[in-house]
């Protein structure tokens, strides 16, 4: 059976598995047609809709399985930003200064270099 007959299979509403057992081939084949093909298995990934990690990045949060911006983080993402691009300090006077302030993590603790820098990584030139 050639690729088009499993793509017509695939779109008609069967599953990969069921494609494969249809035809005599290994699921791993079917899909390898429908890449070929330029049709994409949508059950893998992650998509925005899906977030299911526990822990979002900082600077976001998970609503109803979405990952969306939240507002009260991103203030502090715009602070670190700041900070190390406009004032030109160092990650250690970042995490003095944010301290300092009383601004504490997600998990009220206080900051260290490494999430400071892992913010700033993931939010420079996007916030």
């Amino acid at each position: 059976m050639d690729a088009r007959s499993v793509v017509r299979l695939y779109q008609e509403g069967l599953s990969a598995q069921q494609v494969a057992d249809n035809i005599g081939i290994s699921k791993q084949a079917v899909l390898a047609r429908l890449r070929r093909f330029g049709v994409r298995n949508g059950q893998r990934g992650r998509t925005l809709d899906n977030y299911r990690f526990p822990n979002p990045p900082y600077g976001q949060k998970v609503w109803g399985k979405r990952l969306v911006l939240n507002k009260k983080e991103l203030r502090i993402v715009r602070i670190v930003i700041q900070l190390r691009d406009q004032e030109q300090l160092r990650w250690s006077q970042i995490v003095a200064n944010l301290n300092e302030l009383g601004i504490k993590t997600r998990t009220g603790r206080t900051w260290s270099r490494a999430g400071i820098k892992r913010i700033h990584k993931r939010w420079v030139g996007k916030v």
